[in-house]
């Protein structure tokens, strides 16, 4: 009963600790992973640098669209390496459970902090091939070194306890999990939740936030009233300026989706993906196919639910525009061009106005307008 003390331990924190402090992180992984059974999609993880971990990898994140999933996975992922290094140490007769756990939690933090479950897998993957060679010109050797039984246990649950207490104090892995949550709360529309993220007090320590921030309070009409509540700069603040990042494209395909400016929400969108390993990833196509019903394409609709349905768990999402089309727009007639939105301009009052022109009756354009009129007086006064 004893031996399965560690390895409980080991795959309880993990599991509890995911579900905790790292939600956010399982479901940002899940967004920007991609698995299509598709020929493309094999033939381009072939020019990969480690194609199989990679492979077994863009498999297990479709699951962490569920945050349960996801971290019964991570648990799985950091029990096997417990389980694999302890048969390694066995090789030369160590037979105890807290080096094992030791390096589980070497393995856990590592996938803690990677992009993908990819890394978790190599590590597993690397750490079998050194087990079976072991084995093959080993031979498995008589226990030489011991701890006493209570001893060990109590030093693998230390062990455990370090690790977990490491990943979630790390900055960097908190710092993944804070822009994880901005994410996708910025995507769902969870603009309360985001402003909960995105403090006043948290742009202070980090400008990046300010964007996402101002545009929860532009979208909750809040927007004119707190707007000397954040940190600002002349070309920073309500949007990105002239950053070129996942980030920036992210966040403007936010903007001009809730803006209703549906083109140019699509065209950022695709931006995202030059960022993107695969040049897309599930996030992007759901949004896709989302912007698109919205503009009233049903034909790239259905070719983005194809895309999506190559996939395992996406069949209840493009089942609903399925059964529910929009009607199919036709494209490039005399009436949409001569009201289609020119966004050719770095001013972004200019924009703002052109959406209007364009008969996109916006509050929140409106209200944007009327912060960036606010900021740039502000800045002109200040330089005299």
């Amino acid at each position: 009963m004893r031996k399965f003390i560690s390895p409980v331990l080991v795959a309880l924190a993990a599991f509890l600790t995911t579900i905790y402090f790292q939600p956010f992180t399982v479901l940002r992984q899940e967004g920007l992973g991609l698995f299509l059974n598709t020929p493309d999609f094999y033939r381009d993880l072939l020019f990969d640098s480690f194609p199989l971990s990679n492979l077994i990898g863009s498999f297990l994140v479709q699951f962490y669209s569920n945050v349960y999933a996801g971290a019964a996975i991570i648990a799985v992922l950091s029990l096997a390496v417990y389980f694999i290094s302890r048969g390694i140490l066995s090789s030369f007769g160590v037979r105890i459970d807290a080096l094992s756990a030791l390096c589980a939690g070497v393995a856990w933090f590592f996938i803690a902090k990677a992009a993908s479950p990819a890394m978790g897998v190599a590590i597993i993957l690397i750490s079998a091939a050194v087990l079976a060679l072991l084995s093959v010109f080993f031979r498995k050797k008589k226990p030489g070194i011991v701890l006493a039984p209570a001893v060990d246990t109590a030093a693998s649950a230390a062990v455990t306890l370090a690790a977990a207490l490491v990943i979630i104090f790390n900055p960097t892995i908190r710092e993944g999990e804070k822009w994880s949550a901005i994410e996708f709360a910025a995507v769902q529309g969870e603009w309360d939740y985001l402003l909960k993220r995105a403090t006043p007090e948290e742009a202070y320590k980090d400008m990046q936030v300010v964007p996402y921030a101002l545009l929860a309070l532009n979208a909750t009409g809040q927007l004119a009233d707190r707007l000397g509540e954040y940190p600002l700069m002349e070309n920073f603040g309500l949007d990105y300026g002239d950053e070129v990042t996942y980030r920036r494209s992210l966040f403007d395909a936010v903007l001009y989706s809730r803006l209703g400016c549906w083109n140019e929400a699509i065209h950022r969108t695709h931006q995202c993906g030059d960022y993107l390993p695969h040049c897309t990833c599930f996030r992007t196509l759901r949004m896709l196919v989302q912007q698109n019903y919205a503009l009233g394409d049903s034909l790239l609709v259905v070719k983005y639910c194809d895309i999506l349905d190559k996939s395992l768990l996406h069949k209840g999402f493009t089942t609903y525009f399925r059964e529910n089309p929009c009607p199919q727009r036709v494209p490039d007639t005399p009436e949409e061009s001569s009201r289609a939105q020119l966004i050719t301009t770095r001013d972004q009052m200019e924009i703002m106005l052109r959406l209007g022109r364009a008969g996109i009756d916006s509050p929140m354009a409106m209200e944007r307008y009327y912060a960036y009129y606010k900021l740039r007086d502000y800045f002109k006064n200040n330089k005299k």
